[in-house]
């Protein structure tokens, strides 16, 4: 036992020691931080009749897209690098009311000695501001980056995220999406017209945010939609659709996904489809001038607990159907105020449908 006793004790005065000459090298490499500032403007030939933008990221650092408050574009690349270098180049292309951006972002990481932690990676961000008065713009991404876009004001955005992009605060006739497997989201945003998003199994998300109509399409990405107004059009082969506080009309198609819709605003008329899933509604207090219609053939559907396939409250101006093939069809009534506060701030939202 006792030589078992030494034998250990070496070998932790060998990993002590061979972890601490580590940690001494590791540490005195991380002295020498790189640091690396990018500030160029680029100006457009002829801001007056510049229309639409194509931007292409090629880079797996984090990419932001802002407005500027002048008529240029302005790149703004931020490093702190411990253990390597980093370079960001643009190239502009002009072509009367056209304009073509591609940014490429590259890094180096040299391999440290001892024991290496993520937090001496240091940090990296790049930032495009993009002048006022562009009609169209187009978004590209490449690599694993995440993009955010905020704050724009244009006719329509198109994007397409390699990994995952956040909308947000944007003002835009239409916005289209398309995405194979990252997210792509919207939030805070008035979209005069329609938000068309596509993805294979990236997440599709829609937030506090009003269009004319939306249309999420995924295969097997989960598409949610919280506390928006628009006609609602949800096409899913098995992803998980989840709907909370919706305004406008809806329609919800599903081959094996779940079914989630929690409601505590007006109903509108609602059509759900979900052919092997599972269907849940719950109201936070019990519909006026609505008709429910729920049907499985194979499934059990309960209404406020029971055995039902029909409930009229009112003059039945709304109708929702709800029909599956072989999953169960619950509906709910929650009978208390609704808890989160933050929903009476968004007047504005109601007012797009004249919910009552």
């Amino acid at each position: 036992m006792r030589k078992k006793y030494i034998v250990f004790l070496s070998l932790g005065l060998i990993l002590l020691t061979s972890g601490s000459v580590g940690a001494a090298v590791l540490f005195k490499k991380v002295q020498h931080e790189v640091i690396t500032e990018i500030n160029e403007d680029y100006k457009v030939t002829s801001i007056d009749t510049l229309k639409n933008v194509s931007i292409q990221y090629d880079g797996q650092t984090n990419f932001t897209v802002r407005p500027s408050q002048d008529d240029q574009f302005h790149l703004i690349h931020t490093n702190y690098e411990f253990n390597g270098t980093e370079s960001v180049d643009w190239e502009f292309k002009e072509d009367d009311e056209n304009l073509t951006l591609s940014i490429t972002h590259q890094s180096t990481q040299e391999k440290l000695p001892g024991i290496s932690f993520d937090f001496f990676r240091g940090y990296s961000d790049v930032q495009l501001l993009v002048p006022k008065g562009i009609d169209n713009l187009k978004l590209t991404t490449i690599k694993d980056t995440f993009t955010n876009v905020f704050g724009l004001n244009v006719k329509t955005i198109a994007v397409a995220p390699s990994r995952g992009i956040e909308l947000s605060d944007i003002t835009a006739d239409s916005v289209k999406g398309k995405s194979d497997h990252g997210l792509i989201s919207i939030s805070d945003s008035t979209i005069i017209d329609s938000i068309d998003l596509t993805s294979d199994s990236g997440a599709l998300s829609v937030d506090e945010s009003t269009a004319k109509t939306v249309v999420m399409t995924t295969t097997s990405g989960n598409p949610k939609v919280d506390d928006s107004a628009a006609d609602f059009k949800v096409t899913t082969k098995s992803g998980d659709i989840a709907l909370n506080a919706v305004k406008g009309p809806i329609t919800l198609d599903t081959i094996n996904g779940s079914i989630d819709w929690y409601q505590n605003r007006k109903t509108f008329p609602a059509t759900i489809k979900n052919l092997h899933g599972t269907t849940n509604l719950t109201y936070v207090n019990k519909p006026k001038n609505t008709i429910i219609h729920a049907e499985s053939k194979a499934g059990d559907v309960f209404i406020d607990g029971k055995h039902s396939k029909d409930l009229k409250f009112g003059d039945g101006e709304n109708k929702i159907d709800l029909i599956n093939e072989t999953g169960n069809i619950r509906i709910f009534f929650d009978n208390r105020d609704f808890l989160d506060d933050d929903f009476d701030d968004h007047d504005d939202i109601d007012d797009a449908h004249d919910i009552d």
